[in-house]
């Protein structure tokens, strides 16, 4: 389900909900320092998700996405 999200959640799920929802999916609370993330978007990536239980990414796919993952993580920094 970690996959599905580094490689399905678009541009549009800023790094603190995509860090939220990968909590979330592992069983693991969210910090209370994060509270923010643990929000509707959050809970709605990692609900779509867990019904991607059996991704595997291509590994094409998967180096463009891990680029464009952290790509959004700088541009969010700032």
């Amino acid at each position: 389900m970690v996959n599905w999200i580094l490689n399905n959640r678009g541009g549009d799920v800023p790094f603190g909900e995509t860090q939220a929802a990968i909590w979330m999916v592992l069983g693991q609370p969210i910090p209370p320092q994060y509270a923010e993330w643990d929000n509707m978007l959050s809970v709605a990536v990692a609900a779509e998700a867990a019904q991607h239980g059996d991704y595997i990414p291509d590994v094409m796919m998967s180096e463009r996405s891990l680029l464009n993952h952290v790509c959004h993580a700088m541009r969010d920094r700032h």
